[in-house]
């Protein structure tokens, strides 16, 4: 189990925040993942991520202590969420 003090975006700011309202496209490769925006894109290899984190609306992958990407849940159905955590299982230890 991690332990450790989590700094949590509270939702209300989320929804609020025009930053959080841009739609992206996120792809799940072997090695990566892939950002995409319509600004252009972004890829982490899976080794940039040092652990992550489940909260009620969002995944939170961190590169380091205080650095992490959020990955809101609000458009994942069940069988993707689930999926989804089996990578995060595998991919981040």
């Amino acid at each position: 189990m991690m332990s450790g003090v989590w700094y949590l975006l509270p939702y209300t700011i989320y929804k609020k925040t025009a930053t959080f309202k841009d739609s992206f496209i996120l792809s799940v490769k072997a090695n990566y993942i892939h950002l995409e925006t319509e600004i252009g894109y972004t890829q982490w290899e899976w080794n940039r991520f040092s652990r992550y984190f489940e909260s009620p609306h969002f995944f939170h992958l961190y590169f380091n202590e205080k650095t992490f990407f959020l990955i809101p849940k609000e458009n994942m159905n069940e069988s993707l969420l689930h999926e989804f955590r089996g990578i995060l299982q595998e991919k981040i230890r």
